[in-house]
């Protein structure tokens, strides 16, 4: 899958050519980025920690990165897609929220200048390892769609990379994509997340 984009590499890892030994690629990688990123012993260990987790998301038809916040105090994976064809309404509500939410979830319309007309959406989530912070991306194209995934990260932790991701999805680029420049579909979306925020248990 063809995905450009751009980023700074004092606060932004590749998951790409891993290899066979997960844990040799996470520690060499976090050796190059301790050193970039003038990190002491312990944050270069839990870069390279947080790397060998992640090292299972790459994949032909999705790209993974480990973000970093200064100092390492906090590290999420960003995780960017492609669909084959573009996503049915119910594939794009799943996407964007589902039943984990522990509360009612934060929209926003979002545009760049590559992907055009998108819709973000921020979520506190409880899964079975704990509670977590995400934030999700949704572009819909004329013949696929493209999706991000911040997270799971500590919900505390989340606007300590959102900045990092919100450049990141700035300048993302895919071959073969055409906004469907759908507005009212984007309406429709974000007047679904208003009625479950006000139809929310107090």
């Amino acid at each position: 899958m063809d995905i450009t984009l751009t980023y700074r590499d004092t606060d932004c890892i590749p998951v790409s050519d891993v290899g066979l030994d997960p844990a040799i690629w996470a520690r060499e990688s976090a050796g190059r980025f301790r050193t970039v990123a003038a990190l002491d012993a312990a944050a270069g260990a839990r870069v390279a920690g947080a790397l060998e987790d992640i090292a299972v998301l790459n994949s032909a038809d999705h790209r993974a990165f480990l973000l970093v916040s200064p100092g390492a105090r906090v590290l999420a994976p960003f995780v960017i897609f492609a669909s084959d064809g573009p996503l049915q309404r119910a594939e794009q509500a799943e996407f964007l929220w589902n039943g984990r939410a522990l509360l009612p979830a934060t929209s926003s319309r979002v545009e760049t200048p590559e992907l055009g007309d998108g819709f973000s959406v921020s979520t506190a989530e409880r899964h079975e390892s704990g509670d977590f912070g995400f934030r999700r991306w949704l572009f819909l194209g004329t013949t696929r769609s493209v999706g991000m995934v911040l997270g799971p990260v500590a919900p505390y932790g989340l606007v300590a990379v959102e900045k990092i991701a919100e450049e990141i999805v700035s300048s993302v680029r895919v071959a073969g994509y055409t906004s469907a420049a759908d507005r009212e579909r984007l309406d429709e979306l974000d007047g679904a997340v208003s009625r479950l925020a006000e139809s929310w248990p107090a």
